[in-house]
């Protein structure tokens, strides 16, 4: 099945698998009140059809829910532009007004009610789609232009040659570095053992004793 559907996106292109997309749910929202009792009794030429239902049939309210979650899927999980939706909202539309005023039950002040409510909720949907795919692209055009920069750099860089060996500079020391040697502190003056020292035992022995001192 993946496979068929990766050979027909191939030859369709991906517009005309956009297109095909949205036709086949423009069929489905407009099947919708096929799947309720009251309308097929009026599609099949049923003048009263509450004289052969035993129980009352929720008409609008079970369409209009099926409508909603219908146009909800296609808007969130179809990876598809906003403009190709176009033709799926105003058939979510159609498909609910077409029948509630021609053949529905309900009276003509609660159809717009819910008309309205209808058109409203299929607005909503549209532009958050909308924005939705303005962030996507402006986030896809921030994206293709820093890998862009980031291969033009390499290029200028690969172009220029190897970067030459850096020498190390040697620095004299400052007042500061010199202040924090171990010879300018107390306690380094005590560890501190010349080679030249080794040789006087007295000065060794005093710094050894200096050293005990300090425990």
């Amino acid at each position: 099945t993946a496979s068929k559907s990766c050979r027909l996106r191939t030859s369709l292109g991906p517009q005309g698998f956009e297109v095909m997309i949205a036709f086949l749910a423009c069929v489905v929202a407009a099947s919708v009140p096929l799947a309720n009792l009251w309308y097929i009794a009026k599609f099949c030429g049923v003048a009263d059809p509450k004289t052969i239902f035993v129980r009352s049939v929720v008409v609008d309210e079970a369409m209009l829910l099926l409508l909603d979650i219908w146009l909800t899927g296609c808007h969130l999980l179809l990876p598809m532009r906003w403009i190709v939706l176009v033709p799926v909202e105003l058939t979510v539309v159609f498909a609910y007004l077409v029948p509630a005023v021609f053949f529905g039950p309900e009276m003509p002040q609660l159809v717009f009610q819910n008309g309205v409510l209808m058109s409203l909720l299929v607005a909503a949907a549209a532009v958050g789609r909308r924005r939705m795919e303005i962030y996507e692209r402006t986030a896809f055009t921030l994206i293709a232009k820093e890998r862009t920069l980031r291969v033009e750099a390499e290029h200028r860089l690969s172009t220029i040659g190897p970067a030459p060996a850096l020498v190390p500079v040697q620095t004299p020391p400052s007042e500061t570095d010199a202040s924090s040697l171990p010879m300018t502190t107390y306690t380094g003056e005590l560890f501190h053992v010349d080679v030249d020292d080794l040789g006087d035992e007295g000065s060794a022995e005093e710094k050894l004793n200096k050293v005990m001192q300090l425990g």
